[in-house]
């Protein structure tokens, strides 16, 4: 996407469109944004903690 669409105004004149904005901005935000594949919170932790040990290595 070019970067030039978030240098020009972006104009909701649509009633129904402003009221779904508006409706979005106002409800509350989830929990978590991350895309969680179907796997088990363990298999999740264990995978975190692994990424973590290999970002320490690399670090090193």
């Amino acid at each position: 996407m070019p970067t030039s669409t978030f240098d020009r105004p972006i104009i909701v004149s649509d009633p129904e469109s402003v009221k779904k904005i508006l409706d979005i901005m106002e409800s509350d935000a989830p929990e978590s944004t991350t895309p969680r594949p179907h796997i088990t919170d363990e298999e999740w932790e264990r995978g975190e903690e692994l990424f973590r040990k290999r970002a320490e290595r690399s670090r090193k």
